[in-house]
């Protein structure tokens, strides 16, 4: 990125926190002292200067946990990474606070004492709340999870967990481009639905497998982003079954056909031996 002879642009400075946070080889925190020194070689410029205001206002969350202990012990998790945070523990708290304040993550408990979490996401949805929500609960079966992302939620951790995984899922949801976070997911001329993973070309039904389906949508939601594949595996693989590299590379291959018959804009490009990058080729 450094260059004496050309403004260091924003374009350069994102690319240098999006390489560091999709690999996990540095915190988040860490990602934009990072750029601060980059930026610190080229003091003259307005885009960096802009980009270093911003990073140095931290990510603020909300925890939604009602139980004590817990609540404590998240919220000093998340403190120690370098996050703002809000914690309550009941579901009007949730709704007075989402009102009030534009958070970059909500982290929410299903079972509070003055309601159920599920229906205050549904509620919260509903009402075109976009922030990116992670579900933390006990209830762990595969139809538990999966009425909590049909519920709007984009995440979901079953207890016990483990914090290093906790915080691995937040950045995640961290990452995803503030433009394509919400109900429907629109790249060139498809468009995926979250809640009911239908896909849309052109107004048309696409017609894939719903493991094409989802795995689709995890591209889509960090289009132009590098995706690697173990990330892939480990996501898909939280819907009953372990996915392996090689049912990945199928599953990519079987939805790059079956778009491309339909006509989509979408291209999915292969990095050998690292992921998969989503782009619209129409730009």
């Amino acid at each position: 990125c450094h260059n004496q002879d050309i403004e260091l642009s924003q374009v350069c400075l994102t690319a240098v926190l999006n390489l560091t946070a999709s690999w996990n080889s540095l915190p988040i925190k860490q990602a934009e002292l990072l750029l601060t020194a980059v930026v610190a070689e080229n003091p003259q410029s307005s885009d960096a200067a802009a980009l270093i205001s911003q990073a140095e206002e931290p990510m603020r969350l909300l925890l939604v946990e009602d139980n004590p202990r817990l609540q404590s012990l998240l919220g000093e998790t998340l403190n120690a990474a370098g996050y703002g945070l809000d914690a309550v523990g009941t579901v009007a708290d949730l709704h007075t606070s989402a009102a009030a304040t534009k958070y970059d993550v909500i982290v929410v408990d299903l079972g509070l004492p003055d309601g159920d979490g599920l229906a205050a996401i549904r509620t919260l949805r509903a009402g075109g709340l976009a922030t990116p929500i992670l579900i933390i609960t006990a209830r762990g079966s595969i139809d538990e999870r999966v009425a909590g992302l049909d519920a709007g939620a984009d995440d979901y951790l079953t207890k016990p967990f483990n914090n290093s995984e906790f915080l691995a899922r937040v950045r995640a949801l961290l990452r995803r481009p503030a433009d394509v976070i919400g109900p429907l997911i629109k790249v060139g001329n498809t468009t995926a639905n979250v809640a009911n993973l239908e896909v849309l070309c052109n107004g048309a039904a696409v017609d894939l497998r719903l493991s094409e389906r989802r795995l689709l949508l995890l591209l889509m939601r960090r289009a132009g982003s590098l995706v690697p594949k173990n990330v892939l595996e480990s996501s898909l693989s939280e819907f009953g079954r372990d996915v392996s590299a090689n049912a990945v590379e199928a599953l990519v291959s079987r939805a790059r056909k079956t778009l491309g018959d339909a006509g989509s804009d979408i291209q999915i490009e292969t990095v050998r031996g690292v992921g998969y990058t989503l782009r619209d080729k129409s730009r």
